[in-house]
């Protein structure tokens, strides 16, 4: 199987990504990025943070991970009810792109599958209760960093990784 698996996500110093199922903070520049790398391709979320969102990532197929949801498929949304499920469309569509956007569950799943890794570092300490997982980054290089401008001053900086082949 082609991999086509990307993780996308923002972290403060600490790792934090969520705190009572919102993000943290509030940066648009980001959020506009994210956005744009994610725009046209298919989108990885779990049930509790598609639910957050309020509604379905417009101009991408948002691929939901849920035992609870049952709810019809759509054009925009498919709802998976376990991994081997995604993993099937992971295969049938081998040849496009498919964004991890969370959350901690699914990025514990899917971080062993990723061959590309989009971290957003913000340089704060945010309060919250969910934290990205640990990752060894001697498994993977270090392609590309970008720096975000923000209205807010913040240090944002994109970083790209590729796993490195065994």
């Amino acid at each position: 199987m082609k991999n086509n698996i990307t993780i996308i996500v923002a972290r403060d110093l600490n790792g934090l990504i969520g705190s009572h199922g919102e993000m943290p903070w509030d940066i648009p520049e980001e959020l506009a990025l994210f956005k744009e790398t994610t725009m046209g391709h298919n989108v990885i979320v779990g049930r509790k943070t598609y639910e957050s969102l309020g509604k379905p990532l417009t101009g991408r197929v948002n691929y939901v991970l849920s035992k609870s949801i049952n709810d019809p498929d759509t054009e925009e949304v498919k709802f998976r009810s376990g991994f081997g499920e995604i993993m099937f469309d992971l295969i049938e569509k081998s040849d496009e792109l498919f964004f991890v956007i969370g959350g901690k569950e699914i990025y514990d799943l899917f971080l062993p599958l990723a061959n590309r890794l989009l971290i957003s570092e913000l340089a704060i300490e945010a309060e919250g209760d969910t934290y990205f997982p640990k990752v060894s980054l001697g498994n993977w290089t270090l392609i590309k960093e970008q720096k975000i401008n923000n209205s807010q001053n913040i240090e944002v900086i994109r970083k790209e990784y590729a796993r490195k082949k065994i």
